[in-house]
């Protein structure tokens, strides 16, 4: 459906991109996730032909897009961070915007039902202000919709929102394009709405994809220890693995692993790798806790040494300074 091969872009001194190559099945929901200034936007513009690239190729639907090829004319759709609605339209107007080149009766016809499908049939003759942050997104949404795009971008679409509604609107979101069959690629930085919105998520840095896969296969599969490090709060400690399989922090045995390479690696460990086990013969002490509800996040001190995180049930509230048993979920921890 899109293929983007050998995309590169520079301002300036400056590289933005460099030797992009993503590609997005028809139908499916991509995600774009990086730091500010990894090129996630940048991207975007260059799709939508509101930058031109360097070098490199894009094929929408079997049909290669020229910078020559304006915005207008690219069957693509654009949700902006700040929506971009006009203020003096109502709802019903904002949507025709994107369609004035249907006859009217079409036009009437395409603007009910977007509208229906955005639930904001009740709410035409409306005017932005009177409208709910929530409400106002699914307009923005109702109106990229209209034009019956090949492909949806949407640049930081929830970013305003507070956290119990940008979660339910990614869910939300998510259900509509795919009873639509819209494909679409999004640009966020949060991570939980990546898990919410993709079918696979790419992770940027400096301008190169890192790594595209599902959320699952990211988290569980990061090719690099950067990706796993992005995706949760992580330490890295010195390990042995010995001829036994046996991995060692020093002389500490912590689990064995059959099949993992012979020799010193790097071991990541995040927070649900680390199990609270009042049993345990490791111990660690306790130097920080942070409340999450149905979680303490510790900060943990391994051998007066290793700083470690832990995810512990809070029913399980142990004081700062005290030492608490631990074990090593082994069959998931990732060695570098």
């Amino acid at each position: 459906m899109l293929k983007i091969h050998q995309l590169s872009k520079s301002f300036g001194a400056t590289q933005v991109l460099n030797n992009i190559e993503l590609q997005l099945k028809q139908g499916d929901i991509g995600v774009l996730l990086g730091t500010s200034g990894s090129g996630k936007t940048t991207l975007l513009r260059i799709i939508a032909g509101l930058e031109n690239r360097d070098h490199g190729e894009l094929i929408l639907n079997g049909e290669v897009i020229t910078d020559q090829l304006s915005p207008s004319k690219r069957h693509i759709s654009f949700l902006f961070q700040n929506f971009a609605l006009f203020p003096h339209l109502n709802a019903a107007d904002n949507v025709a915007l994107a369609i004035r080149k249907l006859p009217e009766a079409q036009k009437k016809q395409r603007i009910n039902e977007v509208l229906a499908i955005c639930d904001l049939s009740d709410f035409k003759t409306r005017f932005p202000h009177q409208l709910s942050g929530g409400q106002q997104q699914r307009l923005a949404l109702a109106r990229a919709l209209a034009p019956r795009p090949q492909l949806l971008l949407m640049d930081e679409p929830f970013s305003g929102l507070d956290p119990e509604l940008r979660l339910r609107l990614c869910q939300e979101v998510r259900i509509l394009l795919k009873a639509q069959g819209v494909s679409a690629l999004v640009v966020t930085h949060q991570i939980d709405e990546a898990y919410d919105l993709g079918d696979q998520v790419s992770l940027l840095d400096e301008g190169r994809i890192i790594q595209t896969s599902t959320p699952y296969d990211m988290y569980h599969r990061p090719s690099t220890p950067f990706v796993a490090k992005y995706f949760d709060r992580a330490c890295y400690v010195d390990v042995d693995v010995d001829n036994d399989f046996e991995i060692k922090i020093e002389d500490i045995k912590i689990g064995k692993r059959i099949g993992a390479r012979v020799g010193a690696a790097k071991l990541l460990l995040r927070p649900d790798d680390i199990i609270h086990d009042d049993h345990s013969s490791l111990h660690a002490k306790v130097l920080e806790k942070n409340f999450r509800g149905a979680n303490f996040l510790y900060a943990l001190e391994f051998r007066k040494k290793h700083l470690f995180y832990a995810t512990v049930p809070s029913h399980h509230n142990h004081a700062i300074g005290s030492d608490i048993g631990i074990r090593f979920d082994v069959e998931h921890l990732l060695l570098f």
